[in-house]
Order: C-alpha cells, then structure tokens, then sequence
C-alpha cells in the first residue's frame, strides 16, 4: 500500500489556509500537518478532530518550521500581515530550501508598489510579493496563488447599510471597474489540484476567482437573491481610509490598486473554473448563504432601532 504524502500548512488561523487543509484531509493520497504557535486553540482542536497533525512552532523560528517539516513532501505556505511578515516569509522559504521539499506552494499577491510606480504602496501586498521573489530566487520551482477578495467581506467588512427610505447601499473605491472575488472554501480544491499536478503547476502562478463583476453588479444580484434594493455607491479612496476599521487605510489603497492597473481577471477565471469546476459565483455562493446574510441585516436594523 503506497503510503501518504504529508503536506505541512502554515497559517491554519486564516480561512484560506483552513480551506487547504480540510480539503486535503478528504483526498486519500495525502495526510495534513499543520504548524501553529496556539497548538491548544479552538481552530487547532477541531483541525486535529478533522484528521490533522498539529505541531507546535512559529515562522519567527527556522528549527521549529525545520523541524514541522521532517518527512514533508508538499508545503502550503501562508505569512501573517505585519512587520514581521518579511522575515518570517524568508524563514519559512529558507527551511523549505534546506529541507529539499519537493513542492512549495506560497500564497501571494502582486507588488501594488512596484506595479504603479511606487504611490500605491500597500504592505500586506508588497510584502508577500518580495517573498514571492525571495522564493523565485531561493527554490525556482515554487508555485503561487493569488487568491482574490472574499465574498465574506460583504457579511464582514461592508455589510450594505439600510437608508431611512428602505434601501440598501455599500460602499467601495471601484468606480466602474471590476472586482474580482471568490469563495474561501474553493482555494483548497485549487490547490490540491495543483499539489496533484505538480509538473503542470510548478513555477506558476494560479488565480483563485470566483466572479469578476463591477460593483454594480453584485447590487443587483444582491437585490435578486435577497429579495431587497441593493445599491452600490462608489467613494474615493482618501473617503474609505477614514473608516473606522482596522487596516483601512490600506485596503483604500488596495481597492485603488485593483481598480487603476488590474482591469479584470478573466483568465485567472477562467483557469479556477478548469481547475475546479464546482467553482462558485458570487450568485451561487450567496444563494447557499442567504439566511445568514438576511439574518445580518435584521440584527443590523434591530441595532440601529
């Protein structure tokens, strides 16, 4: 009996990375072990109730990651957003290179900095983009994705607020551009695909979307699904960075970022869907989540009373 390829996962706090693992927990080839530094946490307990191997160690500590990585084929790698992102991207990449792991998968983004000139420097971004390179120049053969945004954001982060007249309205920085997103739990049959692949996907770069629609349009299927009217408003972005959540000030360059040098994503589409032919639509995933979503809106209503 063959036996199973382990795949280390680091940044299993993050749904993304979650995503990768309950996947592959599901495939027969594969088993999963996950790096974290809360190995007694709520996430990791039901990881390890799922079928994973939790093992403690932090990507600030190469011979922790070196040693999560004994007897690994593949690694999922994930960094936290922060001042350390950099350095702990370099670690892990310098323990993926030392281990001679046979495939290294990196979740990235493009340089919002590099790619417009320098005025849109955006740190969650450039950062997994310089570990990108780092990662080209230490191991030529990892692969990456770029995952686009997730339609969670529209239950976290822009929940549409109601007017006094009884509409509905979010609020972005896109103007009429595209905005391409996609469904958490779809990454990890993308990358498990890819970790099937290994000689087509090596040295690639892989775009996770699900829909790539004006803002306009997702009002509109807002409004068909839910039964309400949906509006979308667009803002400037000095307007979005005064929102009052954390890291807004970013995401305002971030959405600028998209709208100004990535005018759609229609190939990264296209390959989600070959890769994963179960992909979701923004249409298809709010019609599984419209409870919660209408739920949403009535506690928000109930609040505002």
């Amino acid at each position: 009996m063959e036996q199973k390829k382990i795949i280390l996962i680091t940044g299993t706090e993050h749904a993304h990375c979650t995503s990768v693992a309950y996947w592959l927990l599901g495939q027969a080839k594969y088993r999963v072990r996950c790096l974290t530094e809360d190995p007694y946490s709520a996430q990791a307990a039901t990881l390890q109730k799922a079928g994973a191997e939790i093992v403690s160690g932090s990507l600030d500590n190469i011979a922790s990651i070196s040693r999560a990585m004994a007897g690994v084929y593949g690694v999922f790698g994930a960094t936290d957003t922060g001042i350390k992102e950099y350095q702990q991207g370099k670690n892990l990449v310098a323990a993926v290179t030392a281990g001679k792991i046979d495939y290294f998968i990196y979740s990235s983004l493009p340089p919002a900095g590099k790619n417009s000139g320098g005025y849109l420097k955006i740190p969650f971004a450039d950062n997994k983009a310089a570990i990108q390179d780092y990662a080209r120049a230490m191991k030529p053969d990892s692969s990456f994705i770029h995952v686009a945004d997730a339609y969670d954001h529209f239950l976290l982060d822009f929940l549409p607020q109601q007017s006094e007249f009884g509409t509905y309205a979010f609020e972005l920085p896109f103007g009429d551009a595209n905005y391409a997103m996609a469904a958490t739990e779809d990454i990890g049959p993308i990358v498990g695909t890819m970790f099937d692949h290994p000689d087509v996907y090596k040295n690639r770069i892989v775009g996770v979307v699900g829909s790539d629609l004006p803002c306009a349009a997702y009002a509109s299927i807002l409004s068909r699904v839910l039964g309400k009217n949906f509006r979308y408003r667009h803002i400037g972005e000095e307007d979005y960075a005064t929102f009052g959540f954390d890291g807004a000030a970013q995401y305002a360059k971030w959405y600028a970022y998209q709208r100004l040098h990535i005018p759609n994503r229609q190939i990264d589409l296209i390959e989600s869907y070959g890769l994963h032919p179960s992909m979701q639509g923004f249409e298809s995933w709010l019609l599984r989540n419209k409870n919660l979503f209408l739920q949403a809106l009535a506690m928000q209503q109930k609040l505002a009373v």
